[in-house]
């Protein structure tokens, strides 16, 4: 099969790297297709990264050979799956994550889906502007907040708690007032009615611009904000959201139906 150039360099590199930004799917794909164009995919191979406790250990190598550069430079969408318990063998697992995450210094979309969080150095993801929480317990993020979290709170856009463990503890309006200042969307992916009366503490954000409830409550009808969105659950959990998500699917894009209905709302 003929692989030589069709077109000029610069503008076939441009064709091969939208084709993979477009969908995660295809870059496996593309990178078999020449030895020219595997050295410009490379990179958007680990531009999004899923790390869980059966990811495979020569893969874990595999990321801690790379350069610290070369991480720091192309992981920007990262999914961490700790949902384990404590052992051995789970303690030589993060001892190989954090290798890797260490050098991952431009991520700017973070999901967590742990029970006991891993020890994560927050302070050097200065550029992280989406953060996912799931299943982590209350006395869990209290020690995340002890280690570091709160320094990157303030540059937090986008948040989603896919929780109920943290849901008492999280929405307390003195740690919304201080340490979400520039938070813009706001995300409860499961409901629970109890929470109802601390909704106000996020509606009084004069930046916040969407706030977003999946799940069934008429009596939220009764807050009378354009910004609230409710959303029927969509039957997709968390990790098959962000699989969908980061490899080009919207159908089950949360944050993209969110706007979708709020933009139709301020039309009528």
């Amino acid at each position: 099969m003929d692989v030589s150039p069709r077109f000029p360099p610069e503008l076939e590199a441009l064709i091969f790297t939208y084709a993979a930004y477009l969908s995660t799917r295809t870059v496996s794909d593309l990178l078999l297709v020449a030895r020219r164009v595997h050295t410009w995919i490379e990179p958007l191979r680990y531009r999004v990264l899923k790390i869980e406790w059966c990811t495979s250990p020569k893969f874990l190598r595999l990321l801690s050979q790379k350069s610290p550069d070369f991480l720091s430079a192309h992981v920007s969408v990262l999914m961490l799956d700790d949902y384990t318990d404590f052992n051995i063998k789970r303690q030589a697992w993060l001892n190989s994550v954090n290798e890797v995450l260490k050098h991952c210094h431009e991520i700017v979309d973070f999901t967590l889906v742990a029970v006991a969080c891993p020890v994560i150095d927050w302070a050097s993801y200065t550029h992280l502007r989406v953060l996912t929480l799931s299943s982590i317990a209350s006395q869990e993020f209290r020690e995340m907040l002890n280690n570091t979290l709160t320094l990157i709170l303030p540059h937090i856009t986008h948040l989603e708690y896919s929780t109920t463990f943290l849901y008492r503890y999280l929405l307390d309006d003195q740690m919304v007032a201080s340490q979400l200042p520039g938070l813009t969307h706001f995300m409860l992916s499961r409901w629970t009615a109890i929470l109802r009366p601390q909704l106000r503490y996020f509606l009084l954000l004069g930046q916040l611009r969407l706030l977003v409830i999946q799940g069934v409550d008429k009596k939220l009808a009764l807050l009378d904000d354009e910004r609230l969105v409710v959303i029927p659950p969509c039957g997709r959990d968390l990790k098959l959201r962000w699989k969908l998500r980061t490899s080009g699917d919207k159908r089950y894009d949360l944050w993209e139906i969110a706007e979708s209905i709020l933009r139709l709302r301020r039309s009528t």
